[in-house]
């Protein structure tokens, strides 16, 4: 129950993040962040636990696939920020 308690603490950035993608009509990298979670990150992360046969080693793959694809889809957040200059202050804010 542990394990699974720590998976969902960062199964609800991925949704959220897409949400926000599609808000602002970036679908396409809504579609890109889907197929890179799932066949990039938790295929292989499962399929690495498959080899293993430990049930218990299967479900920190899973809690570490989940806390992997919500780095990586904070980093595409992130960079999405720095593309499209958010945070900043022009000058007639600052003032």
């Amino acid at each position: 129950m542990q394990i699974i308690c720590w998976a969902a603490c960062a199964g609800g950035v991925m949704p959220v993040i897409q949400a926000f993608f599609q808000a602002l009509g970036q679908g396409k990298r809504v579609l890109h962040l889907s197929m890179v979670c799932i066949f990039l990150i938790r295929l292989p992360f499962l399929l690495l636990g498959g080899i293993m046969k430990n049930i218990s080693a299967m479900w920190w793959v899973f809690a570490i696939s989940d806390w992997t694809a919500a780095v990586m889809a904070g980093f595409s957040y992130k960079k999405f920020q720095k593309e499209r200059g958010y945070g900043k202050l022009n000058k007639e804010q600052a003032e």
